[in-house]
């Protein structure tokens, strides 16, 4: 597994719907959060890894001893948005790009975990 970069064209695909959690989306997981943290992040999408699912990982503390702090999103659905905020991001399949970004300060996230 690896992360891709801009211009893959997986990054402008819509991602699928997760149907099932079995032992290959797990596999897929634990993958996804070893990369993620060789590559010093604090998320990864699946879209990143050249798959093609509704999908993400999360360590707000970015260190991999941090477990309690794992967390897996399964067909997230942002919603309720709140108030603005802008800072300057990166993307791992960017790596040469920082940029101003504006997101919602605050926000709701369904999802299956």
């Amino acid at each position: 597994m690896y992360i891709v970069k801009y211009p893959h064209p997986t990054l402008r695909h819509t991602s699928k719907l997760v149907k099932k959690v079995d032992a290959d989306l797990r596999r897929m997981v634990a993958e996804m959060f070893a990369l993620m943290y060789e590559n010093r992040g604090i998320g990864l999408a699946a879209n990143q890894v050249d798959m093609p699912y509704r999908l993400f990982v999360l360590n707000l503390e970015g260190k991999p001893e941090a477990k309690e702090e794992e967390h897996v999103f399964i067909n997230p659905v942002i919603t309720q948005p709140q108030g603005m905020a802008e800072a300057e991001e990166r993307g791992r399949s960017f790596p040469e790009i920082w940029a101003p970004v504006r997101r919602a300060e605050k926000i709701t996230v369904p999802a299956y975990n």
